[in-house]
């Protein structure tokens, strides 16, 4: 997966805001939520990330220790770079 394009944004904001939901990444990465909705779905599928229930509300977060770790690393490599 091509970490520039929109699901690879979607992927590295889940990483950088653990347990966060729909409303908070579209407000987050001015989206709609239907557009982030789809997004969750292909990294869902693609078991980039793993949804948990609460209550009402489903929360996101990357699924596996080491892309975690990796898309960290990325994103303060990014920041230096800037």
């Amino acid at each position: 997966m091509d970490l520039l394009n929109s699901n690879g944004r979607a992927l590295t904001w889940i990483a950088n805001h653990p347990r966060c939901s729909i409303r908070e990444m579209a407000n987050g990465m001015f989206l709609t939520r239907r557009t982030v909705w789809g997004m969750v779905v292909k990294l869902h599928r693609a078991h980039l990330i793993q949804v948990t229930k609460e209550g009402r509300l489903h929360r996101y977060e990357v699924g596996d220790l080491l892309l975690r770790q990796t898309l960290f690393s990325m994103v303060k490599y990014e920041r230096l770079l800037a």
